[in-house]
């Protein structure tokens, strides 16, 4: 979504169709809000729950990026 947002602004706020320039905006602005309110529950996790996910991640990260890069 940013990235298509910001083709249509060129990356320096120039909009490429001024006609959308306030629903691009409108367009980030919720993609900002569903993004806030999906991470907002995560919050509550309790830490020892949590420290399970990182660990795991931990091991297999190099593998992935092995695999993707290698």
């Amino acid at each position: 979504m940013a990235m298509l947002l910001d083709w249509l602004y060129c990356g320096n706020g120039d909009s490429v169709l001024p006609i959308i320039n306030q629903a691009a905006m409108a367009v980030l602005f919720v993609s900002f809000l569903f993004f806030w309110l999906l991470t907002l529950p995560a919050l509550s996790f309790p830490i020892n729950k949590v420290r399970y996910i990182f660990e795991v991640r931990t091991y297999f990260s190099p593998a992935y990026t092995i695999a993707f890069f290698g």
